[in-house]
């Protein structure tokens, strides 16, 4: 056989392309099966995060010299309402959840 042998390129073509798609499916398999865990916890610690940020702007007096508005802390509470059991079919529920997350909120910021 001579190395010029068209069949014998072509199989050795094959040969290759067979073996990329192997290593291309048994990468997309080691990350989707093996390290799902991993980039679970990652997501799920990119959820949340706490953000300090100093205020942009100072305080404003007004011309006599009394604070107008003055920096303070806020804290931001976000519901995400399909969390929520529906209004419509559950009333009580939902109220009485929506009254239990004030009656913590307003226990830590008086």
């Amino acid at each position: 056989m001579r190395s010029d042998n068209p069949r014998l390129r072509l199989g050795i073509l094959g040969i290759v392309i067979v073996s990329l798609f192997a290593a291309l499916f048994a990468r997309l398999w080691y990350l989707q099966i093996m390290a799902s865990q991993q980039f679970r916890s990652v997501a799920t610690a990119n959820r949340e995060r706490i953000i300090l940020e100093e205020a942009p702007r100072g305080r404003i007096f007004d011309r006599n010299g009394t604070t107008l508005v003055d920096n303070r802390i806020s804290i931001v509470v976000t519901v995400d309402k399909n969390k929520l059991p529906d209004g419509a079919k559950h009333p009580d529920q939902r109220s009485a959840i929506l009254d239990r997350l004030a009656l913590e909120l307003t226990r830590y910021t008086g």
